[in-house]
């Protein structure tokens, strides 16, 4: 078994059945335990094996799970249902309005535990190993969300246009992000997130 965390389209493909809700379960509280760490000494200065012992797991487990250091910083557990409830609002909605609603319904993205947010979105900005990784879960993202598109509109899945259109909803919500991080978080969250959708609203596939 190849170590880390899958790629986002394979965990966006499988509903977890129990086991991999106990999975998930235990790589929360890793990462809650990583992000707490990191916020408090730095993210240079805790090695995986710190946050093993505070997180009372096996390096090995960390590794297991994640992967990477880098990992724990951007793992995202509600990515593959967000991008299932995007696929599901679409045959009701047009694509930035069925991406505004999906933001809008998961709770825990928006509004859970904000303090870890903003550490999350403050390493992966500020910690050059982490914002270098970023660019493969962009990807993985964009790529995803071509073919959900794809199949939804029957583009094809390498024209221009889906390309052109996906590029702009994904790195508008990247730009709304670096805002909120770069203004000191200063205005709420959710009022950034309509004010970027009225922004995109025009957008045409």
């Amino acid at each position: 078994m190849v170590n880390g965390v899958e790629p986002l389209r394979d965990r966006y493909r499988r509903e977890p059945g129990l086991r991999e809700r106990k999975k998930l379960k235990a790589m929360r509280h890793i990462q809650d335990t990583a992000l707490r760490l990191f916020a408090a000494h730095g993210f240079t200065s805790v090695p995986i094996e710190r946050v093993a012992d505070e997180a009372e797991v096996s390096p090995s487990t960390v590794y297991r799970y994640f992967g990477t250091k880098e990992q724990l910083v951007l793992y995202d557990e509600s990515d593959p249902g967000l991008m299932r409830r995007f696929d599901e609002l679409l045959v009701e909605d047009g694509p930035v309005e069925a991406l505004r609603r999906v933001l809008g319904e998961f709770d825990d993205f928006l509004t859970g535990d904000e303090s870890l947010m903003r550490t999350r979105i403050h390493f992966m900005l500020t910690e050059p190993s982490v914002r270098k990784a970023l660019g493969s879960e962009v990807d993985q993202a964009e790529a995803l969300l071509r073919d959900i598109l794809a199949i939804h509109t029957g583009r094809g899945i390498d024209s221009l246009r889906l390309r052109v259109f996906v590029s702009s909803l994904v790195h508008g919500l990247i730009a709304l992000v670096e805002y909120w991080h770069d203004t000191g978080y200063r205005e709420p969250f959710e009022d950034l997130v309509e004010e970027t959708f009225a922004m995109l609203e025009n957008l045409e596939l």
